[in-house]
């Protein structure tokens, strides 16, 4: 059997200001992991946004200006974007120079993982060596490790990757799912949401958990909770309560990459990294209830 519902949380709102922020603009940071950058020499997580203002800030005015005229008929904010497509800046947050190769990278997050025990290097080292990138060749045991490691650390993306890379083991991942949500990873509120609905072991508090990813922003639980609302099992006041918190979770998102351009995945990921796009936490008083009983009790 499984845990009484009445002893969860069924209704967690995940307030925007409580939620992980850009140490620049101090907004927070979007869900998608392609939304931010993870600056190796500092180890800060700084969004979209702030990255490509301090670009724009680094242009010579004069160079744009002399573009401008010569070119009237183009949007000068178009020009502006083409100029720093391809500009290398330093970090935005810390102004060290970033790395000029993927090589260079992962010494800096070597660096961070020796000197700081740095639980995000960790994750991002451990992608390196799952996909045979920055030099290295592909180890998923190594990657395994690491991703152990800042687990242990309490890596909420830890979690998730390691129930991600545990597929073929349901109780493991089962395990690492229910934790990734207890520590408010959004990707894994979701799935362990859409495997708790799939296999009817606890509907309400699948709805639970897809209504804390949706108050979050993200887009995936939001059309789930639709779906729960059309069906008849979700009243209207959760639905309004839940699509107010996710516009004003969005709102704070669109301010904090208005000045932005989508960030490439680095050459030589594989598919399998697209899947960490919700990167950011909850608080700890706004997490689901860990989950004690198993599906097969």
């Amino acid at each position: 059997m499984s845990e009484p519902v009445a002893d969860r949380p069924l209704s967690i709102l995940q307030p925007i200001e409580s939620r992980a922020e850009c140490p620049i603009c101090m907004l927070p940071l979007p869900l998608e992991e392609q939304q931010s950058i993870f600056e190796s020499c500092c180890g800060k997580i700084v969004c979209r946004g702030c990255t490509v203002a301090s670009k724009r800030a680094a242009i010579d005015k004069s160079v744009l200006e002399n573009i401008t005229r010569s070119h009237p008929n183009m949007n000068a904010e178009l020009i502006e974007f083409q100029l720093i497509a391809n500009k290398h800046t330093p970090c935005a947050f810390c102004r060290t120079e970033r790395p000029l190769n993927p090589s260079e990278t992962v010494k800096r997050l070597q660096v961070r993982i020796d000197r700081f025990n740095d639980p995000i290097a960790m994750n991002q080292l451990g992608d390196y060596l799952i996909d045979g990138i920055g030099g290295l060749k592909q180890d998923k045991k190594k990657a395994m490790a690491l991703y152990k490691r800042s687990y242990d650390l309490g890596s909420p993306e830890a979690a998730d990757r390691l129930s991600y890379y545990n597929a073929a083991n349901p109780k493991l991942k089962s395990q690492y799912l229910k934790e990734g949500a207890k520590r408010g990873n959004i990707n894994s509120c979701v799935e362990l949401g859409a495997n708790y609905r799939d296999y009817g072991i606890d509907e309400e508090y699948a709805k639970s958990l897809m209504m804390t990813a949706a108050k979050a922003g993200d887009e995936e639980a939001m059309r789930i909770v639709w779906i729960y609302f059309r069906s008849g099992y979700l009243t209207k006041g959760e639905l309004e309560a839940t699509l107010k918190a996710k516009q004003a979770a969005s709102i704070e998102l669109v301010i904090a990459m208005l000045f932005g351009t989508p960030w490439e995945v680095p050459s030589g990921f594989s598919q399998e990294h697209k899947k960490w796009s919700r990167m950011t936490s909850m608080p700890v008083d706004q997490r689901p209830s860990a989950i004690t009983a198993s599906e097969d009790e």
